[in-house]
């Protein structure tokens, strides 16, 4: 799985210097830039202050397309499934759409035991109209490595509406407990890549995202700004059992504009307009994290966040 692993120090030695990137905002983890970004602002950030208690977790950055392997960490496309499954369903009986796919196995130590090596995740829809609190909406399946003989294109129901095929390059790092204060941030990273100084609420989620990461991961924590309105007492919340790990989330998938490598596999950089093609992008609800727990039993619980 070694070309599967985002090799920190080459892309360090590739862009030495870190300048003005205009593309995008906030912290949201989808290219070989914003990895590099983050990880130099919270150098940063630990020469000033100690970030606290945290935890290890694999974010994974993409490249755009299929992979050369079915059974790796990815968003759409062909899933690592075996051929003769019946597709999933939603209680109407339409298709559900194939979302993505996380491989576990060079992320065992950070979850624990589980019933497979690779989850499969099928969602009902990717828009608003339908009811995302059902639990319905959602279908899981774990698979072992080592399938063959796995579905074809042809038997893979394509989603009605287009969104992005693309693969994840693992990179471990760290999610921290506690947000890093937004006057530290505001003082230490740029203010193009942080803008959000006149909103309080969407300062409290920089931070938050600044600390514990936005995007596809396994292990590390979910995201929660520290005073979420109502966290405490959500409906989600009361759901998910005390004991449950958590083990994945998904979150909006949004490459970077105007900076070069907003994919790992391509160099250029890229217009705002073919950043937000269809086909580019993974959203639902207008921003979006898709977090999944396992309880004791193995089963799973899931909860859809509008961001």
């Amino acid at each position: 799985m070694d070309d599967y692993h985002f090799d920190l120090s080459v892309w360090k030695a590739l862009f030495p210097t870190f300048e003005r990137y205009e593309g995008g905002e906030g912290v949201l983890i989808v290219g070989p830039m914003d990895v590099l970004c983050l990880e130099h602002w919270r150098e940063l950030v630990r020469g000033q202050m100690d970030m606290g208690s945290h935890v290890p977790t694999d974010v994974f950055v993409f490249a755009k397309g299929e992979p050369r392997r079915r059974d790796v960490t990815k968003v759409g496309g062909l899933p690592y499934r075996p051929a003769g499954m019946v597709w999933p369903r939603s209680p109407e009986g339409a298709p559900m759409v194939f979302v993505a796919q996380f491989r576990f196995r060079e992320s065992r130590d950070l979850v624990g035991g589980l019933p497979g090596d690779v989850l499969l995740v099928f969602l009902e829809g990717l828009e608003g109209d339908v009811n995302p609190r059902r639990k319905e909406y959602a279908h899981f399946e774990w698979h072992p490595l080592g399938i063959n003989d796995l579905v074809s294109e042809q038997d893979v129901f394509p989603p009605w509406l287009d969104f992005v095929k693309c693969y994840g390059v693992r990179h471990r790092t760290l999610d921290y407990f506690l947000d890093v204060p937004v006057d530290v941030l505001r003082r230490l990273v740029p203010p193009w890549a942080l803008p959000s100084e006149s909103c309080p609420e969407a300062a409290r989620w920089d931070a938050a995202t600044f600390s514990r990461l936005n995007g596809m991961k396994i292990g590390g924590l979910p995201v929660y700004p520290s005073g979420y309105p109502g966290r405490e007492d959500s409906e989600e919340d009361q759901r998910i059992p005390r004991s449950a790990r958590f083990i994945c989330s998904l979150g909006t998938l949004v490459p970077k504009f105007e900076v070069p490598y907003p994919w790992i596999n391509h160099p250029e950089p890229q217009t705002v307009s073919e950043c937000l093609e269809p086909e580019s992008i993974l959203d639902m609800l207008d921003g979006f994290l898709f977090n999944v727990w396992i309880g004791e039993n193995g089963s799973l619980t899931w909860e859809l966040q509008k961001v």
